[in-house]
Order: structure tokens, then C-alpha cells, then sequence
């Protein structure tokens, strides 16, 4: 049995969670066992604790309950994908190397040094990264917050900047894509459903048969 993860990563309104959940749709359509890794920034926001507002704690406390959700998550999604006796397709809404795009470099190796990583091997646990580039970089006139009420990048030079910084954190993985922006989101999605199909046809262990 294999399983494949893939990330999907990028700047604030990229379409990212969006284009996760389509392509769970697609690859259940053909026959795959998918098991998604919610994003885990938006659950500890949606839980109260906040790097910004009037009761925000410090981004590295923030980033630290983000890393342990985290794991805990990924922990639960290869439990899952091992009750299965084919292949699945883990989709992960961000990865554990995303919290390094908010904090100095000394920061972020503090934090996996307490949970005893290193940053090499979470690159290597991931098969395919995404980076889904922030809608602000093309279309800053429709760039909004709406979509997503834990993002806190209000501004479209917010959302530009950090986007860049998402992007330079994953670059050393081998197998990093980058989705730019696109006309309609269709158009994106077309992309990523490209980059996962051929990641498929070249894992020749990988099968469509599902799991009862």
C-alpha cells in the first residue's frame, strides 16, 4: 500500500482551500481513497488564540499550538490512510514548513528542535507541494478578505508579501510547483488536476482501487 501527500500551500486568497476540496472531488471521481489535513493556523484562530487583535499572543506561541495541531493532524491522517488496504492520496491545506514563512529562522528551528525535527525531513515527507500565488499579485482590485475571516493579511500588499515569503520557505523541496494567477479559477485548477495526474502515471505502485 502507498500513499501519496500532497501539499497545497501559497499567499492569502489563492484559491487554495477551494482548489483542495475540488480536487478531492475529482481524484474520489476516479476511484482514489482521499483523506484531507484541514488547516491547522485557521482551527487554532477559530479557537481563540490570535497573533493579532486586541488579545493576540506572540507569533512564536501562535506558530508553536500551530506545529503541535499540526502533527497531531498529519498523526491522524496517516492512521486513517493505513486502515486502508490500497493506495491513498493524502491533500494537506499547508504543511508543517508554512509556520517558518511568519517567523525569523532561530524561531522556527526553536520549534522543531521541541518537537524533536528537522526541517530536511519534513521536506522529504511531503511527495508534491503547490504553491497557489495569492490572487493579489494579478488581481489586487479583487483581493479580499471574505473568504476566510481567521486571515489577517488585510491589505493586498500584506497578502503579496506574504505570499512571497511561502513561496521562498518551500523552494528547496524536489518536487515544488508553482500555480500562478489565472484568468479564472478553472483555469488554475486545470493546472493543479495536470501536476497531480502526472504524479500519479509515474508512481507506477499507485492504484485506483478503493478500499472498503
Amino acid at each position: 500500500m502507498s500513499i501519496l501527500k500532497i501539499v497545497f500551500t501559497g499567499g492569502p486568497s489563492g484559491g487554495k482551500t477551494k482548489a483542495l476540496y475540488r480536487t478531492r472531488d475529482y481524484l474520489i471521481s476516479k476511484g482514489y481513497n482521499v483523506v484531507v489535513v484541514e488547516e491547522a493556523a485557521t482551527k487554532v484562530i477559530n479557537s481563540g488564540i490570535r497573533p493579532f487583535g486586541d488579545e493576540k499572543v506572540p507569533v512564536i506561541d501562535f506558530q508553536r499550538c500551530v506545529l503541535r495541531l499540526q502533527l497531531e493532524l498529519e498523526k491522524e491522517a496517516m492512521e486513517e490512510a493505513n486502515k486502508c488496504d490500497s493506495n491513498v492520496i493524502i491533500l494537506y491545506d499547508r504543511g508543517i514548513i508554512d509556520g517558518k514563512s511568519y517567523l525569523l529562522e532561530d524561531e522556527f528551528r526553536l520549534l522543531l528542535a521541541e518537537v524533536n525535527l528537522l526541517e530536511k525531513d519534513i521536506l522529504n515527507s511531503y511527495d508534491l507541494v503547490m504553491h497557489l500565488k495569492t490572487v493579489a499579485a494579478g488581481r489586487s482590485d479583487i483581493y479580499s478578505c471574505n473568504s476566510n475571516e481567521a486571515r489577517f493579511e488585510r491589505e493586498y500588499q500584506q497578502a503579496i508579501s506574504q505570499d512571497l515569503k511561502t513561496f521562498k520557505v518551500w523552494t528547496e523541496h524536489n518536487n515544488f510547483k508553482v500555480i500562478d494567477c489565472k484568468d479564472t479559477f478553472n483555469e488554475k485548477l486545470a493546472e493543479i488536476i495536470y501536476y497531480i495526474d502526472l504524479e500519479l502515471s509515474n508512481n507506477k505502485s499507485f492504484q485506483k482501487k478503493k478500499c472498503i
